[in-house]
Order: structure tokens, then sequence, then C-alpha cells
């Protein structure tokens, strides 16, 4: 500044001249520089005739009551439009809808918003406290962040691939931070008429007004009509508290995003959204093609390395089959990152309902488990093995039905002997095989000339063993698949480590305690009640380490414990176990306090009762309990409704 002073004084220009026109220069500056943060943040109002008001306490003086034009990237440039056709943000005041109405209806705090235009190809009809009901362009789609509930009322839309129509019931979706968001997807019509709201008997009634908007709203035949709700329940609460993740369900910033006023969601740029590669798309139509039109329901094994996109496509993969069959299979072979359970487990599933979400939105009760203990296989390959051969020969006895099968990302050296095993237990019909798009070594093709002459980890190329028999390997499909499922970051998706992942997961099944009948609470383990089990009646062993006998009850105390079934006599326990055994498990459970002058174990699970009474064996392995939860927990003293309510299971 005093070199400008300088220049300006010596063409002539008083001192007072001169510094009046500086500090004008360097306001107006400031001033721009703020409004424009303000408009690019989404906290300025847009009004009509280009004008701008804060929200957030900045002063705006007269020099800014200009047309503000604010630099995007570094060409394109953002106008401030007129009313009809700008972005305003929702208001909490309630505002009159355009136009009479017709129905004669007193609409009380009605919030309809006007923003009526957007870039993405999607329009805002209304919104209240619960939902929000929206438009969107055949082609277009609606990248949300949050969980939900939605409903499609007029038109198609799909979600990862599943397909909702008018009249089916509404469906969770749960889009956080720690994977790529969800994408809302707009389908071309079957016809070329406006439907009308469907509901069938299993679908719950509309919020009220819904209808009127609808009426009132002046919506292309060939647009998708949306009703998205709030999503509140224990499972979101639960994993909101365990302060796991900071702003699970919610944007770090707010550069780029737009809330949707009446849901806890927010419309993020569609680069967050999940990707497909045009090779899967053929992949997952091979396999749809055989699974209608085939004789024999197809069995479909995923193979490729590790963080490549195997689980979303496997969830992309049932959620087209479930567009057209009732039911299928799913068999998880990867301990490490589970599907349905808790890490640790090998299982096989019925997936009746589709898959909206990461692991830890969605966990189930299995048909068949075995609980191997760890998150890796490298430690007892026998025993996983094993494991696997056990839910296979549980799975025949079911239903023929599709069956997908989930493999862990070990590729290279004993890994690909115990994938060759694997693919011989299983004996697939089509080999999806996902490769990315670097430069590192590629894993072996997992065709069937390669299994024939490939050597297991426990399997040979031919039935040599005494203990065991294979029958020759069939021929399958091998699909060639280019992974486009990046993990790239953004400033809204944060993605995690697999621990946190593994850690979700844990307290997303034990958020499954909480009664449905009580409000949506954090998990805490004092206002729980336990089951009492003796431990006369049970056997003990901890599976990834070795304990001294006299010591097993320190590590059994507040341990995450397999429950299993031992095909013996336990009677006169406990039993100590030398050797880890391969025996089915029906779950997960919580040792809660052990009380050794009565000799009772108190143990909290959310398996029922029924299942309970089999159980004879708690197995200690390597899965934690989630620090977090640890240090929520409070020190209560138990009253008598609490004693009243605990539960005895005899064996």
């Amino acid at each position: 500044m005093g070199v400008l002073r300088a220049q300006f004084v010596r063409r002539g220009c008083s001192e007072f001249r001169v510094m009046a026109m500086l500090r004008r220069k360097t306001r107006f500056k400031i001033l721009r520089r703020a409004v424009t943060r303000l408009c690019a943040s989404g906290n300025a109002i847009a009004r009509p005739g280009g004008r701008v008001r804060a929200r957030v306490g900045v002063r705006v003086r007269t020099a800014a009551r200009a047309r503000v034009r604010a630099r995007v990237g570094t060409a394109a440039r953002a106008r401030v439009l007129p009313r009809s056709r700008s972005l305003v943000r929702p208001q909490h005041k309630a505002c009159q809808s355009d136009g009479d109405n017709t129905a004669g209806e007193d609409v009380p705090n009605e919030r309809v918003l006007r923003l009526l235009t957007s870039p993405v190809g999607y329009k805002v009809l209304a919104s209240d406290e619960e939902w929000c009901l929206i438009s969107v362009e055949p082609g277009q789609g609606l990248t949300i962040l949050g969980c939900l509930w939605a409903r499609c009322l007029s038109g198609r839309a799909c979600v990862l691939e599943y397909e909702m129509t008018p009249g089916c019931p509404a469906i969770p979706i749960y889009s956080p931070t720690t994977h790529s968001a969800l994408t809302l997807q707009a389908l071309p019509p079957l016809s070329e008429t406006f439907q009308n709201v469907c509901l069938t008997p299993d679908s719950s009634p509309l919020p009220k007004f819904v209808t009127t908007y609808l009426h009132k709203a002046d919506i292309p035949s060939c647009n998708s009509v949306l009703l998205l709700e709030k999503l509140a329940s224990h499972l979101v609460t639960t994993l909101v508290t365990s302060a796991i993740v900071p702003k699970l369900f919610s944007p770090n910033k707010v550069n780029n995003v737009v809330q949707l006023y009446g849901v806890d969601a927010w419309v993020l740029p569609s680069t967050c959204g999940v990707t497909m590669h045009p090779s899967s798309k053929d992949a997952i139509a091979t396999v749809l093609q055989a699974a209608l039109g085939g004789a024999v329901s197809p069995v479909v094994l995923v193979c490729g390395k590790r963080n490549i996109g195997k689980s979303t496509l496997i969830r992309c993969l049932m959620n087209t089959l479930l567009n057209h069959l009732p039911c299928l299979y799913h068999l998880e072979c990867d301990v490490g990152q589970t599907e349905f359970m808790p890490p640790g487990f090998v299982s096989l599933h019925a997936v009746t309902k589709p898959l909206l979400g990461p692991p830890f939105t969605h966990q189930a009760a299995p048909l068949c488990a075995v609980y191997y203990g760890d998150v890796s296989p490298d430690h007892d390959l026998d025993r996983y093995v094993a494991a696997i051969r056990l839910v296979m020969e549980e799975m025949r006895a079911h239903p023929a039905c599709p069956l997908l099968v989930n493999t862990n990302g070990w590729v290279k050296g004993p890994g690909l002997m115990v994938l060759a095993d694997i693919c011989r237990i299983v004996r697939p019909t089509h080999v999806i095989q996902l490769a990315g798009l670097s430069f590192s070594s590629p894993m072996n093709a997992i065709s069937s000339s390669f299994l024939q002459s490939a050597e297991g980890w426990i399997t040979h190329r031919a039935p040599v063993s005494v203990n065991f028999e294979m029958e020759p390997q069939s021929e399958h499909r091998l699909l060639n698949v280019t992974s486009s499922f990046s993990r790239s970051e953004t400033s809204v998706i944060m993605l995690q480590p697999s621990s946190v992942y593994r850690d979700l997961a844990v307290v997303s099944y034990l958020s499954q305690l909480l009664p449905p009948s009580l409000p949506p609470q954090p998990l805490l383990a004092y206002c729980l009640p336990p089951y009492q089990v003796k431990l006369a009646d049970i056997a003990l062993h901890i599976a990834h380490c070795d304990v001294p006998p006299p010591h097993i009850l320190y590590a059994l105390d507040l341990a995450l414990v397999g429950l299993c079934h031992l095909d013996q006599d336990v009677q006169g326990g406990p039993l100590l176990l030398e050797e880890t055994p391969t025996c089915i498990s029906f779950g997960l459970g919580l040792i809660r306090g052990i009380d050794v002058e009565q000799g009772l174990v108190y143990l909290l699970t959310p398996v029922c009762e029924s299942l309970l009474r089999n159980v004879n064996l708690l197995m200690v392995g390597n899965i934690r309990l989630p620090a977090s939860i640890l240090k929520q927990q409070q020190v209560r003293v138990p009253c008598l409704e609490f004693v009243h309510y605990v539960l005895k299971v005899s064996y």
C-alpha cells in the first residue's frame, strides 16, 4: 500500500483522496470475498434481482448490493438467479404454496420449498418435519448422504441396482461417510401417462397432505416421484452414539452439500456415488440370465485382491437378483469383512431383502455358521477350510436357490491354494474375477483348467488322500470384471481402516439387544437383562492364544464369545478344551459378569432363547469389544425390576 500511495502522490493526487481510494478498494475486496464465501458454502440466501443477504452475522454494506459472481473452479461462474429458479435452502418458517388449494383442505404449517429447478435434475415438491417429497427426471440421480426410508410413488427408480416401483413398501437406505454414497437413480417410465399413487396392504400409509401436494404439483409424466421419510432406530442411535466414527451419517464439511429439509439426508455431488464398470454390468446380466433361464441354480463365486470391490459387486448382484427372485443364499468366506455377522464367522444366510448400505447396517441371523474367531484365515488354514466345508454340507439341506460366495483378498501363495479349495468345495457355475486398473502383478486366472491342475491347501489334483474324497472338478464360466469401485476420498467421504468397519459391525450386532418397544437410546449394558448360564453345563475354550486353566475365567470376563454346540457331553464342567473344535455356532455373546460362588455366567446376546438351549460351548476368539462402548457405560446398582426380568436358561 505504501508503494501505491507514493505513486499516486507523484501523479498529483492529494493524500486524502489517495487514502480514501485505497480504503474503498480494500473494503470492496474484503466484502466481495466474504459474500462469495457465503454463497459457496450455502449460508447465504438468494434474493430476487441478484441481491444476497447474509445469515451468519456478516454485515453486508451498500457496495455489496450489486450482482455477485462467485467463481466456481477456474472457468465456470455461478450467477444469482431470480427466486423462481434460485437454489434456496429450506426455511424453518411456514410458507404458502403456489396456487390455490383446489381440494379446499386446511394445510397447517405447510413447508413447500421454492426450489423447483436444480442443476442435477430433481425438484423438491414439498417437505415437513418427518418427510420430503421429490421429483427426479429420467436418467438423473440423487446422491444421498444419511439414513432414510424411501418409497417410489410414481414412475421407477433404482438404488444400487434394486428397482423401486409404485406399491412396493418403503426400504431403508443407509449411506454413511465411511463408504461411497448411494444414488437414487430415476429410470425411464414404462408408460407415457402419469401413474397414480399405488398402495398395497404391506405399505404404510402416506404422511398427511402428501396426496394434496401430488395433485397440486405440475409433475411431468416421465418423472419419478419419491417419498423420503426420516429413519429413527436403535441401530442408527447406537452407531452414532458409539463415537467410533464422528459424524457417521452427516457431512464433515458443508461445501457442495445441500440438505434436504424433513429428513436427515444431504445431496452430494455425483462424484461421491458408487460407479460401475460396463464389464460389471455384463457379468451381472450373465448371472441373471442363468438364474432365470437355467435348469440349475447358479453358484457364483467372486474373487479378487483386497479392497477391489468384491462386496459392493455382490450387493449389486444380490439386489439385481431380488428384482426377479424371492430369495437367494450368501456364503461368507471372508472372516475379516463379513456381510451379515460380526467378524470371525463363516456363515450362510438367506437373503430376501435388498442390501442398501454397508455390512454394519444389515446384521442378521444365519442359517448356519461356524465361529472361526479371528479376522484372518492364516492362523489356522486347516480349520478355516473345514469350517467352509461344514457350512456347505448344511447348505445342501436347503431348497435350491442361487448361491453367491464371497472370498477374502488373499490370492497369493497359501491364499491361492485355499481359494482353489473353496472352488472345489462349493463347485461354482460362474466365477467373477475382479482386476484393478493398476500395474501391479495380476492374480492367476481362476479358470477350469487352472483348478484341475492347481494344488490346494488340503485338496489335490486327484483324490489321493485317504480321508478325503473329491469328485472331479466341474466346468465353470469365468467372467473377468474391471473394478471401478474406487476408494478415493473426498471432502465428505472419508474411508476408514478395516478395524473401524469391524468395530461398527460388532456395535451394530449388539444393538439388537435393545427391545423394539424402547425409544432409540445408546447401548448401555446395565439396563439389559442377561441370561444366566451354569458353568457346570458348558465347555470353555480360548481359541487365539494359550491361557493357563486357573486364568480362564479372567479371560472370559467382559469378552465376546462364540455361542457354539459340541456333539459331546459336557456335564460336570466347566470343561476346558485343549484344541479348537470346528462346530456349529449360533452367534455372538457378551459376558456381562461371572459369579464364581454360585457358578453362573451372565450373558448378553441377541440370539433367540430356543437356539440358546443348544449352546454348550463358549469360545473366546480374537474379536474385541470396541473401547468406545466400554467408555460410555455407567455404573448403576441393579434394581428389583432388573432382577425380576433376568432369564434363566437351562441346558
